[in-house]
């Protein structure tokens, strides 16, 4: 990336989504890319384990075109798996943590998923979504592997983090490909997938934060999930233009001002 190129003139040379991190990994390798709570990575870092989930995935044979569905509480976790997954050529999945298990049912059988990330804690909770999902090959989250009798395979997330392959997979999508399925609430009928090309979020971005005019400087407070598309678009945004992300976890309005107090210049927009 030549220094001095804006985010429109860009975007014949950042054709995917996931060129977005790759480009400041390279920019400004020791800026701050996340912070949750009291961690901070770099985007340095964010490549660098994002690079290593990518490679597993296509190790366990996740190709290109795969739907791959994160299942979050707002986390680095999340944000690593979502790139991650677009290295591996994949499509990534966000759902929505909130949802019950026929509502994840639906979601994961509609787009015929092939793996899921998760966090720990949720697992016990979604083993009763998969139990219809025929299409589920793969599941990883941190901590030992489920019991062998299970369908799909567990799988540790803590050591695929850990490791040593730190090599940027070789890009296999063009720009007119599926990057991610957002679902719709389903407030009128069941869930809805809207299909994302890498074109449409890179496009989306760019004028987002265009009218907002973002900037390195800014540290934007994530607080919508990314399984919203406005949520999506400020991870994607804050990416583009080399920014901070202040993730924030909380279930009630009042929660909110706890977690802006933590980081200070933190604007939401």
């Amino acid at each position: 990336m030549r220094p001095g190129v804006g985010p429109f003139d860009r975007c014949s040379i950042d054709y995917l989504v996931q060129h977005l991190l790759q480009t400041q990994a390279q920019r400004a390798p020791d800026r701050e890319a996340l912070v949750e709570g009291a961690t901070k990575l770099t985007y340095t870092e964010v490549e660098t384990l994002s690079n290593r989930l990518a490679n597993a995935l296509q190790e366990m044979g996740v190709r290109r075109g795969d739907r791959v569905a994160t299942f979050f509480r707002k986390s680095i976790d999340e944000v690593i798996a979502v790139f991650g997954i677009l290295k591996a050529g994949a499509v990534f999945v966000p759902v929505n943590p909130l949802l019950l298990p026929p509502q994840i049912s639906h979601i994961l059988n509609d787009c015929r998923v092939t793996a899921v990330i998760t966090d720990p804690a949720s697992l016990g909770f979604l083993k009763e979504a998969f139990e219809t999902v025929d299409s589920l090959r793969f599941v990883l989250s941190r901590g030992p592997g489920g019991a062998p009798e299970e369908r799909w395979r567990s799988l540790d997330l803590a050591p695929i983090l850990a490791g040593e392959n730190d090599d940027p997979p070789r890009d296999l999508c063009l720009s007119i490909d599926l990057a991610s399925i957002i679902y719709t609430s389903g407030s009128t009928g069941r869930s809805k997938g809207v299909m994302l090309s890498h074109g449409n979020i890179l496009a989306s971005a760019r004028l987002g934060s265009s009218y907002l005019a973002n900037t390195p400087e800014d540290r934007i407070l994530s607080i919508l999930p990314f399984s919203f598309d406005y949520g999506l678009f400020q991870l994607m945004s804050a990416f583009l233009h080399g920014a901070t992300l202040v993730l924030c976890r909380f279930r009630f309005s009042t929660e909110t001002p706890r977690s802006t107090s933590t980081s200070s210049r933190t604007c939401a927009t």
